[in-house]
């Protein structure tokens, strides 16, 4: 999610996402080069439709305004079932990239690793200077998650 999140974190430019994806496909040589995004900012949907053609982008088809968070509550039941939709569809994929700076992609790491969808699948934090907890550590980085 874009929208208000520049407030909260820097935002993350998508060829970084789709970095983090090549890595995930070269080392799990099972993975089709297929991307589910998970936004609601139609440019982010744009923007990836045109830094690549060699993969599939999936995304939900719904309105997206870059709304601020006030704006997305006013929406009410509607919007909580697209968000649920989405949440769904992110947590059957093989991997998963985003910053655990975000709720959102926080919940998808959470529930991935315990409702079985995909405990064990891959997580890159495009936020981090290393892509995981043990990694930071072995490189001697504080792995911050940027909850406040």
């Amino acid at each position: 999610r874009h929208g208000d999140k520049h407030k909260e974190m820097k935002l993350v430019p998508f060829e970084k996402y789709l970095e983090a994806a090549q890595v995930i496909v070269n080392e799990y040589s099972n993975m089709d080069k297929m991307i589910f995004l998970s936004t609601e900012d139609d440019m982010v949907i744009e923007n990836a439709k045109n830094v690549t053609e060699e993969w599939s982008i999936i995304y939900s088809i719904e309105e997206r305004k870059n709304d601020n968070f006030e704006s997305l509550m006013a929406k009410g039941a509607k919007r909580v079932l697209l968000d649920l939709m989405n949440l769904d569809l992110a947590l059957r994929c093989d991997g998963h990239i985003g910053t655990l700076a975000s709720n959102w992609n926080r919940l998808i790491d959470e529930l991935s690793a315990t409702i079985g969808y995909c405990a064990g699948c891959p997580f890159i934090d495009v936020g981090q200077p290393c892509s995981s907890v043990i990694e930071c550590q072995q490189k001697s980085h504080w792995y911050d998650t940027g909850w406040k």
